[in-house]
């Protein structure tokens, strides 16, 4: 419940319930008689370095935490956007349809009936575990953040993009039980979608800057070149 000593960001911590689910994670076994969390560990701990999806401009600050507390580097190949799908499996494979789950298809109902609400079409962009839906993605579109997460890595993404970068909008949920309504969806998209909510403004500002940064010439590549070079320097 409680972020570690010198872990950035103190307006990341976990709800109850995102506490439940993540501690019962620990106990998962992957390969022989071996806790993935171990195993995962482990390979942090044995490795050279670590590399990651992202870069600076969005989690800076976490880079440093990891390099300080791993005492190794961490390398960062930039947001690496990938082409748009162009054949029917690679579409069915980035949406993720093969493992839509029955508690996301429960949310979807349940965010179609908030839909109501409004006068307007909503089109609602699940984020999936597999393919394209990455945290970088989501900043580099046009459409407005309103953030729903469920489990592992979406949880902190989103209270990063919500209370750090402030660059879209969480919706509320119960502490205990992780319940929402459609009343927390509707609150939610009215301050990303309303001109006159103060709130929105700067959220909108903020997103539209970060996305014209990640988008600017050459950004995506000097990270690329950056990290293939620290790559070759540790193979040396």
């Amino acid at each position: 419940m409680k972020p570690p000593s010198g872990f950035p960001g103190s307006s990341i911590k976990l709800h109850v319930h995102e506490a439940q689910e993540i501690a019962l994670r620990r106990k998962w076994k992957f390969g022989g008689n071996v806790l993935f969390y171990e195993r995962y560990y482990n390979g942090l701990v044995r490795s050279d370095a670590l590399g990651f999806r992202t870069c600076r401009e969005i989690e800076g600050p976490f880079v440093d935490y990891l390099e300080k507390e791993f005492g190794k580097p961490v390398l960062l190949s930039g947001i690496v956007i990938p082409e748009t799908p162009t054949s029917a499996l690679d579409k069915n494979t980035a949406r993720g349809v093969s493992r839509e789950d029955s508690r996301k298809r429960d949310c979807r109902c349940r965010m179609d009936s908030a839909a109501t609400d409004f006068g307007t079409p909503v089109y609602w962009c699940f984020v999936t575990h597999c393919g394209r839906g990455s945290l970088s993605e989501a900043l580099v579109n046009q459409c407005q953040l309103v953030l729903l997460p469920h489990e592992g890595d979406h949880i902190f993404n989103a209270r990063l993009m919500s209370n750090n970068l402030k660059v879209g909008v969480e919706v509320e949920k119960g502490e205990e039980d992780g319940l929402f309504t459609k009343e927390s969806v509707c609150k939610a998209v009215r301050t990303v979608m309303d001109d006159d909510n103060e709130a929105g403004r700067e959220i909108r500002a903020n997103k539209t800057k970060l996305r014209q940064l990640l988008l600017s010439n050459n950004l995506e590549t000097s990270y690329i070149d950056t990290f293939c070079e620290k790559l070759q320097a540790l193979l040396m």
